[in-house]
C-alpha cells in the first residue's frame, strides 16, 4: 500500500545513513532544504531533509553540521533548555541531544509503509482541497507514518504530534515513547500538525480538515467548531486568550476567547502560512510558501506583507538577537533585517 502524506518540506530520507560533524560552506548551505529553527540558549539549531542538523553560535552568520545517527526528513525540533532536546521526522523518527544539539542519538523509530511525499510545490496549488488521504484506518496507517511536530515540556518530558493523528509522549526524558494517554474525541484520524502551547492557559492541537483541539483544565482534549475546513499548519498563543491559527490557501484566523469565536485576517495573499512566532509589544511574524514573510505590530489583527528574494518556499522562522530573522526553507537559512518601523 502506498501511504499519500500531506507535508510541508520537501525532502527524501535515507534512512540509516549517518550525518558527521563539520562546517557547512555557504554554497552547500543553499542547496539544503531546511524545516524547523529552535535556540539551544544562545545557539541556533535547525533541522532538515537527509536527516540534517545544522547548530549556529553567531546568531546564524556560520553553521556546523551535527552528527547524526539517520537520514530520514526531520520536521521539528524543541528545546527544554541549552543541551537538552529533541528532534522528529519521517517514519516516527525521535532524536535526542545532551549537549545543545551538537550530537544526536536515535530514541524512535518505526518504519512502516512507504511513503508518497507531497511536495510544497502541491501546498501552493490553490485547488489542493485536503481529499489526497488514505481511506484505510487511522490506526494502520500511522505505521511509519512522520511525526510533524514537538514540543518540549521539561528535560524530562515531551510530546509529538503526526499524521494520522499519531501522538507520542515521554516522561522519562525519552527512554521510552507511548501513545498518548488522552484520546482525541470525534478524532478521524487526520494529520495533526501541531502541538500548541500556551503559559498559563490551554494547549491546542491543529491539522488537517480544520482539525482544531483544545486542553482543558483537567487535562482532557475538546474539539472545538472551526471557522475552516481546509489544512491548518500551525499555531501561535498568547497569554491572555490570544490564539491565532493559519495554514493553506492564506487562511489565517483570529480568536481572542480561547478557540470560541474566531474572526478571519485579510491577507493579500492565496499560499500557504507554515510557521509563526509571537514577539514582544504584540508584534508577530508568519511565514509561509512563495517567500511569504508577514508582520504585526497590533497582536495579529493587521499584517504587512514582504516577499523574499527569489520567493523560495519557508517553513520556520526564528528572531536574532538584532531585530531582524532567520527563516529557514527551500535554500537553507535566509538572514532577513528588521522592518523600519512605521511612524
Amino acid at each position: 500500500m502506498t501511504i499519500r502524506i500531506l507535508t510541508i518540506t520537501l525532502g527524501l530520507g535515507l534512512a540509516g545513513s549517518v550525518l558527521a560533524e563539520g562546517t557547512v560552506p555557504t554554497s552547500v548551505l543553499r542547496h539544503t532544504t531546511l524545516t524547523d529553527l529552535a535556540r539551544a540558549g544562545d545557539r541556533v539549531v535547525a533541522v532538515g531533509d537527509r536527516g540534517t542538523v545544522l547548530f549556529s553560535d553567531d546568531d546564524g552568520l556560520q553553521w556546523q553540521r551535527a552528527t547524526t545517527p539517520t537520514g530520514v526528513l526531520l520536521t521539528a525540533v524543541c528545546f527544554a533548555n541549552d543541551r537538552q532536546g529533541w528532534a522528529v521526522g519521517h517514519d516516527a523518527t525521535i532524536l535526542a541531544t545532551s549537549d545543545g544539539g551538537r550530537s544526536w542519538q536515535l530514541q524512535h523509530q518505526d518504519v512502516g509503509d512507504v511513503i508518497e511525499e507531497v511536495s510544497d510545490d502541491d501546498l501552493d496549488d490553490e485547488d489542493w482541497d485536503d481529499e489526497d488521504w488514505d481511506e484505510n484506518s487511522p490506526a494502520e496507517a500511522a505505521a511509519g507514518a512522520p511525526l510533524l511536530d514537538v514540543q518540549c515540556l521539561s528535560a524530562r518530558s515531551a510530546t509529538a504530534v503526526g499524521a494520522y493523528g499519531l501522538r507520542l509522549e515521554t516522561a522519562d526524558g525519552g527512554l521510552h515513547w507511548q501513545p498518548s494517554s488522552e484520546t482525541l474525541p470525534d478524532a478521524e484520524g487526520w494529520h495533526l500538525y501541531q502541538h500548541v502551547l500556551q503559559a498559563g492557559g490551554p494547549d491546542y492541537l491543529v491539522g488537517e480538515k480544520g482539525s482544531l483541539y483544545r486542553r482543558d483544565g483537567v487535562g482532557h482534549w475538546e474539539p472545538l467548531e472551526s471557522p475552516y475546513d481546509g489544512t491548518f499548519f500551525g499555531g501561535l498563543a498568547s497569554r491572555h486568550h490570544g490564539l491565532l491559527v493559519f495554514g493553506l490557501q492564506g487562511n489565517l484566523w483570529r480568536s481572542v476567547d480561547s478557540g470560541i469565536s474566531w474572526q478571519r485576517v485579510a491577507l493579500p495573499i492565496r499560499s500557504g502560512i507554515n510557521s509563526g512566532l509571537l514577539l514582544e509589544r504584540g508584534r508577530v511574524a508568519l511565514v509561509g510558501n512563495a517567500g511569504v514573510l508577514l508582520e504585526s505590530r497590533d497582536e495579529g489583527r493587521s499584517f504587512t506583507l514582504r516577499h523574499l528574494p527569489g520567493r523560495p518556499n519557508l517553513s520556520a522562522v526564528l528572531a536574532r538577537r538584532d531585530g531582524g530573522y532567520l527563516v529557514a526553507g527551500v535554500g537553507g537559512i535566509h538572514i532577513v533585517a528588521a522592518q523600519e518601523s512605521q511612524p
